[in-house]
């Protein structure tokens, strides 16, 4: 998740705009997080959790082996000063 593509998701959000993200990889999971918790675009908010019919069939296969990183991110409502 590079930082264009954090530009990306701010700029196509609407303010108050709710983004999810799930990884079974979770070294890469951390770092996600490591780079949005400096991001003053969103704030991070309760991690939405599916019910199995809004699971990938991948999920569905592994979800007792495998744990699942999951957190969920809101546009945060003013356009603030970008984090460098």
């Amino acid at each position: 998740m590079s930082e264009s593509f954090i530009d990306a998701l701010y700029a196509t959000l609407r303010p108050g705009g709710i983004f999810h993200f799930a990884t079974d990889h979770l070294s890469y999971f951390d770092e996600i997080m490591e780079g949005l918790a400096h991001n003053t675009y969103f704030r991070q908010i309760e991690a939405f959790e599916p019910v199995d019919s809004e699971r990938t069939d991948f999920e569905l296969l592994f979800i007792d082996n495998k744990p699942i990183g999951r957190s969920s991110f809101q546009k945060r409502d003013s356009s603030p000063v970008k984090k460098l």
